[in-house]
């Protein structure tokens, strides 16, 4: 659980969009799911995670315009539901509004909660259970507080 605000008062980066949240992240061709990082890997273009597992949620991306969950499934192509691409307002970012974020596996039940109400609540038949956690952002400016990660 932890607490996010995304700011927008004019500096350079202060734009509302793009609350990116990895879990359970891992590289399935590395024997021990470890990422490998360096010029041609990992360097922090986005198309360049798309070979990972994992869970994500881009709240407010394409400038606050789409709101998706995915499960990365460790080849390019990332399925995408369409009840996981929600474009109405109440699932986009209000800028300088500090949200409680919540990223639940428990079982087969993967969640994304965000100020007690459940967004994403998709039942995975091959839920994933170890994994590295990020938030990713895209020239914008966060506030990041109370972050836990509970076992």
């Amino acid at each position: 659980m932890n607490d996010v605000t995304v700011i927008s008062a004019g500096g350079p980066n202060d734009r509302a969009s793009d609350l990116n949240c990895f879990w359970m992240f891992s590289d399935p061709k590395e024997k021990d799911g470890t990422f490998k990082f360096g010029e041609n890997m990992r360097n922090g273009k986005f198309n360049n995670y798309h070979t990972l597992q994992g869970y994500y949620v881009g709240l407010g991306g394409h400038n606050n315009t789409k709101t998706r969950f995915r499960r990365y499934n460790g080849d390019i192509n990332r399925d995408l539901l369409p009840e996981h691409d929600l474009s109405e307002q109440k699932y986009l970012i209000t800028p300088n509004k500090k949200y409680r974020i919540q990223l639940v596996v428990k079982g087969d039940v993967v969640k994304y909660i965000r100020d007690d109400v459940t967004i994403f609540d998709w039942k995975d038949e091959d839920a994933l259970s170890n994994g590295w956690f990020a938030f990713s952002t895209v020239t914008n400016h966060m506030v990041i507080e109370n972050f836990n990660i509970y076992n």
